[in-house]
């Protein structure tokens, strides 16, 4: 049997505790008749009933069984019985009070449809004379909701979803109001008596661990409201965003900025960077919250070893990457641009979406000139390599205090790298120069191992070696111990090895003008750098 909610006419009654209704009470010859006649829907015996008494006093004025003593009749508001109730007295004669109780006779006002009414009680005495009393109240049957979850164990950031269904007696419609697990609400209409299923559905933010409860209420255009809310809930088990970076290519040129940087291919020192984030589900994401950063990779600087200073080491410039763009199919994408540093770096990705976070770093990115390779000095022995340093490995430069030590051991030449054909160009030079003097020269600093920017002071700033990035410029000085103090790089020296290199380059090898140029520089060493007419992939 559906609900029934028994409310008072707010024209007429008062509320007491337990639905209940009191009347006034009314008397037969001074003597009181009705008392306390009340409408109850809390009560055992009879739900919705009346209760109260009927007294009759003693005296011979009481009814004999058969009178009909007590009537009920419901009157709805056309003013049309709708039902009567007639009560006979239980006692016997006598000079004691007659009492009916009405909680003891079936007046199951359930069975009336939904609407206004007013009760007419009617007391008569055996003599004849009567009292009557009115009591309005109104029917409302509950509507009543349900609440039904997709699922009850849901992961972070996911999507819940489900459905209402309502039953309402009334058959009018009337609205269902949702609450959600983070504190709001959402209204729905439905109509008729029985709704098809409401859909809903809920983007989850809150932590793993946490219950996700969902309670609802309906109110019929009746005006009833159900009497208890419903309920549903569901477990978070598992949270985080899953993660992946994808540079589009493994290796970039170190960013050309100073004079030179018009040598640079417009694009070589950057790639496109994918970032791909799914849910829990594995489903993607757009709209998450994303961060970037890049850090070192694996530590390899391509020649800046640093070694002496790591914290030094440590404030290396890194690449950076561009403002993220949401493809709004759960990837997004950025450009990685490199650093003027030759390096192995890695983007980092934090994100963040409906309180789930995930992160994940990029395959190393290698920020290099290819195909550099270390130079090889002619057999013989007569030129040697210098230049070694804490900070860029190599061999150490005899007028200088031997760093070896101090460096924890200098393995390896990291300050002496070509391309193939620029190593090749100077191979002849340094043959054309031993031929026609029978001596050998200094080789100091070409360009690092990854190339890039050629910082000398180890301080990350490239000058003054701004050029030797390439693998096309290398810086040459005197040495030949048969010019007296002639066996240290000196301004006197760079005149005479300038004169002494151009001097066998025309006897020998004039060609040679044509893919390089000689300059003095620092005024104390030669700088072979490419000729600028015929320079361009070699």
């Amino acid at each position: 049997m559906n609900a029934v909610d028994i409310i008072p006419d707010p024209r007429r009654g008062t509320t007491t505790a337990g639905r209940t209704f009191t009347t006034k009470s009314i008397t037969i010859d001074n003597t009181p008749l009705l008392q306390s006649i009340r409408l109850a829907s809390n009560f055992a015996f009879q739900p919705y009933a009346f209760t109260g008494q009927v007294i009759f006093p003693g005296g011979g004025v009481w009814p004999h069984r058969g009178h009909a003593p007590v009537i009920i009749d419901i009157i709805d508001v056309s003013g049309n019985t709708v039902k009567s109730y007639v009560f006979d007295t239980l006692n016997g004669r006598g000079s004691a009070p007659n009492i009916i109780d009405l909680s003891k006779q079936y007046t199951n006002l359930s069975v009336l449809p939904d609407g206004n009414y007013t009760a007419k009680f009617t007391a008569r005495a055996i003599n004849g004379t009567q009292a009557t009393t009115t009591l309005s109240f109104q029917i409302k049957r509950s509507p009543t909701v349900h609440v039904i979850l997709g699922k009850t164990q849901v992961t972070g950031c996911e999507t819940l979803t489900g459905s209402l269904t309502i039953s309402d007696p009334s058959g009018q419609g009337g609205t269902v109001t949702l609450s959600l697990p983070d504190g709001s609400t959402q209204s729905f209409t439905y109509t008729g008596g029985t709704s098809a299923p409401i859909p809903f559905s809920y983007a989850v933010s809150e932590p793993v661990g946490s219950t996700l409860t969902f309670t609802a209420t309906a109110t019929s255009n009746s005006g009833a409201t159900s009497k208890q809310p419903a309920t549903a809930s569901a477990n978070i088990i598992a949270g985080g965003l899953n993660v992946t970076i994808t540079p589009a290519k493994a290796v970039v040129e170190p960013t050309l900025n100073n004079r030179r940087s018009w040598m640079q291919t417009v694009g070589a020192n950057q790639t496109s960077v994918i970032i791909d984030v799914k849910d829990p589900n594995n489903q993607p994401v757009s709209g998450a919250s994303i961060s970037l950063k890049t850090q070192l990779g694996a530590g390899n600087f391509g020649g800046h070893d640093h070694g002496a200073d790591p914290a030094n080491a440590a404030l290396k410039p890194l690449g950076t990457t561009s403002a993220i763009v949401d493809n709004n199919d759960g990837t997004y994408t950025t450009t990685y641009t490199a650093s003027m540093f030759a390096s192995e770096e890695k983007v980092v990705a934090d994100a963040s979406f409906r309180g789930c976070i995930g992160s994940a770093a990029s395959p190393v990115i290698t920020s290099k000139v290819s195909n550099l390779q270390a130079i090889v000095l002619p057999a013989g022995g007569l030129h040697t390599f210098v230049g070694g340093t804490c900070q860029h490995y190599g061999a150490a430069t005899p007028w200088k205090p031997d760093k070896t030590a101090a460096c924890g051991g200098i393995t390896g030449s990291n300050n002496q790298y070509l391309t193939a054909y620029r190593a090749g160009l100077l191979d002849r030079l340094l043959k054309l120069y031993e031929q026609r003097w029978g001596a050998g020269l200094y080789i100091n600093d070409a360009s690092l191992k990854f190339g890039g920017a050629f910082d000398t002071n180890g301080n990350w700033a490239y000058k003054p070696h701004s050029n030797h990035r390439l693998g096309l410029d290398v810086d040459l000085a005197l040495k030949d111990t048969s010019i007296p103090m002639m066996t240290l790089p000196t301004s006197v020296g760079a005149d005479v090895v300038y004169k002494k290199l151009l001097s066998a380059i025309e006897e020998l090898d004039s060609e040679l003008l044509k893919q390089i140029e000689v300059k003095k520089h620092g005024g104390n060493h030669l700088h072979i750098k490419p000729n600028m007419n015929n320079w361009r992939g070699k």
